[in-house]
């Protein structure tokens, strides 16, 4: 069993993640969540996660007199285990081996240099290799991608049996005791587990896994497990691909738990928000990169500063390192994802309405046919309603049928037409849906309701004129009012305040840093968790003047946004902010950029704070400021 002794050159392992894509199709691909994994994005997880600590202990031993150290390390080599948990096409194990079979291969030529005349084989064995798959011809794929790794590493017509790879749902089995655990599990958001995998299995796995919150995509599962094992002992760390959305709040609260133990675990490498292109164009997402380890610990943060698509369709790069003690929200610095709720801010916010039935949504003309303006009380009763779409893009002017507060009878002898309207649309609906859960029994019979009718928020919003909103996931973070009669959606965050300053200090940069660090990200857009980017955010305390500044600035702002959509047919809310995120800036937008700058100076000085201070500075002194409001709070002094 030879080895070239200057080392194997890595081959990319695309071919077969591409052939098994192809054996799968399009609709099963999108079914299973499974996309193979470019070979870059592979070396840059495995590195960290099996090598970097191997090349650490070499360097020790390089130094050591003699070579009975090194011997041993080398014979080491030969039973570190790599396990693989959704191996499809065999690309993560294939990149294990040939990185394995490289430093391995250096330690001989060292060893041969210190001993020389005498032959010595390589330790790397097929054994050391373990992959679950569910779909048995991705185990084929990765054996036959493992065989040719092997070829090109240790040359030779035969290819030993990798029998270590079997068809398992790893959720469903043991996993095997290894050193390290590295992978790229399936890519299947909560909300579609039923539909791709079928309700049986995803009951089945909800309750299996109670600590998951139904949100989580199926990649958290194997997080969830992989940490599992690291915490059990049964492996010394694992680095996994997720999609992004490990950084909101239902994956932070599993990594937290995770990395707080017992035993205490540690974030040794991360890369939070990184692009996936692949080559085959059957994926382009933003995935996060996780390596953990046991104890606390330091660990090596990358932040991508730019990016391109390369020649071969796959997303290129340029990193950043930071290094320091990585948080649940892959930050560095202080952990805004853990601060409690200002007493202050208690009931500020609400999701919007929820629906839970297309037939509440009708148009100007419809509503009219249901009687809007002919009889009497309907007014209170058919509002206008907005979505992220309407408010960002541009509004389809739609209205909603909202009966909050009435019984199913005064419906019926008050509003006729709309009593038969929701009957054959959203109470059809809904009972078809009536055993699939509680809520669904629930919304069934309440059929002429929303499913969510935020009675908080109503009661939040009474006597106001108007209130501020912002879209829940978008690229660019916008606060604005809307009319008290408007009826929000429940992808909108409503904010229960017609005070201008309160527009003017979430409208800032100081606040747009503190919920883009709190918030986490949807995809490659922000998400506005109200709990952590509202709830917890210290508000200045300025004096009377400053804060009639900020609210006079806040006023011109709004109204100048709408000037500027109002400009011409096509324009948005988004393609302006598009444009003035440019480089360069626009001059048709100078009055709206002037006044964002004006804002961004005058609440850093309500804060006392240098307008131009780095984002990092901008969080840490946010945290500090919320530990002395909490303080304060504990003793009754809360600021309004």
């Amino acid at each position: 069993m030879e080895s070239q002794a200057a080392g194997p050159e890595l081959i990319d392992p695309a071919e077969f993640g591409a052939r098994l894509e192809r054996a799968l199709g399009a609709e099963e691909r999108a079914r299973l969540g499974a996309h193979f994994t470019p070979f870059e994005y592979v070396a840059r997880l495995v590195e960290p996660v099996l090598i970097e600590p191997l090349r650490g202990r070499w360097r020790e031993i390089w130094a050591m007199p003699g070579d009975v150290a090194l011997r041993e390390f080398w014979r080491g080599l030969g039973a570190i285990k790599v396990l693989d948990p959704a191996c499809g096409g065999g690309n993560f194990l294939v990149v294990c081996l040939e990185l394995l079979a490289r430093l391995e291969a250096e330690l001989r030529a060292e060893l041969a240099s210190r001993a020389p005349g005498e032959r010595l084989e390589a330790v790397i064995s097929p054994d050391q290799f373990y992959g679950f798959d569910i779909d048995p011809r991705a185990i084929v794929a990765a054996r036959q991608a493992l065989g040719v790794g092997w070829r090109r590493c240790f040359g030779g017509k035969d290819v030993p049996e990798f029998g270590n790879l079997r068809q398992a749902d790893a959720l469903l089995v043991d996993w095997p005791e290894v050193d390290v655990i590295v992978g790229n599990p399936p890519f299947i958001g909560g909300k579609d587990l039923r539909a791709s995998l079928g309700s049986a299995y995803a009951q089945a796995l909800r309750a299996a896994y109670p600590q998951i919150n139904r949100s989580a995509d199926l990649a958290l599962y194997f997080w969830y497990l992989a940490a599992r094992a690291v915490a059990l002992g049964r492996a010394t760390r694992f680095g996994l691909i997720t999609s992004n959305s490990l950084r909101q709040v239902f994956g932070r609260k599993v990594v937290a738990a995770a990395l707080a133990g017992p035993p205490r675990l540690h974030l040794c490498f991360a890369v939070a928000d990184h692009p996936w292109i692949d080559a085959a164009g059957s994926a382009n997402v933003r995935i996060a990169m996780t390596a953990v380890a046991r104890g606390e610990g330091e660990g090596r943060l990358l932040r991508v500063v730019r990016e391109k698509v390369g020649e071969d369709g796959v997303a290129q790069v340029t990193l950043r390192a930071q290094t320091g003690v990585i948080n649940p929200d892959l930050t560095i610095g202080p952990h805004l994802g853990g601060l409690g709720p200002l007493r202050a801010n208690r009931g500020i916010a609400s999701r919007g309405m929820s629906l839970h039935g297309a037939g509440f949504i009708v148009s100007p003309a419809r509503a009219v046919q249901l009687g809007l303006g002919t009889v009497p009380g309907l007014e209170a009763n058919i509002r206008p309603y907005r979505h992220g779409r309407d408010l960002l893009q541009r509004s389809r002017a739609l209205m909603v049928i909202d009966l909050y507060g009435l019984a199913e009878e005064e419906v019926r002898t008050r509003f006729g037409a709309v009593y038969a309207h929701l009957s054959g649309s959203v109470r059809v609906q809904r009972e078809a849906l009536a055993g699939s859960g509680k809520d669904a029994a629930q919304y069934a019979r309440e059929w002429w309701l929303f499913g969510k009718t935020r009675p908080e928020l109503r009661r939040a919003l009474a006597g106001l004129a108007r209130y501020i909103v912002t879209v829940e996931t978008a690229k660019h973070r916008i606060f604005q009012f809307l009319p008290a009669g408007i009826v929000p959606d429940n992808m909108l965050i409503a904010i229960a305040s017609d005070d201008a300053y309160v527009l003017g200090v979430l409208s800032s940069r100081i606040h747009l840093v503190f919920a883009r660090a709190a918030g986490g990200t949807l995809e490659d857009r922000p998400r506005y968790n109200k709990s952590l980017c509202l709830a917890p955010f210290p508000f200045p305390d300025p004096a009377p003047g400053l804060r009639a500044e900020i609210a006079g600035i806040a006023e011109a702002l709004d109204a100048q946004r709408m000037v500027c959509v109002a400009a011409g047919p096509g324009i948005s809310l988004t393609a302006i902010y598009n444009r003035l995120a440019a480089p360069g800036g626009d001059a048709d937008l100078e009055v709206l950029a002037g006044l964002h700058a004006r804002l961004d100076r005058v609440v850093a000085g309500a804060y006392g704070w240098d307008g131009e201070m780095a984002e990092s500075e901008i969080i840490s002194r946010l945290a500090d400021l919320h530990r002395d409001r909490i303080a304060e709070e504990a003793v009754g002094g809360v600021r309004k």
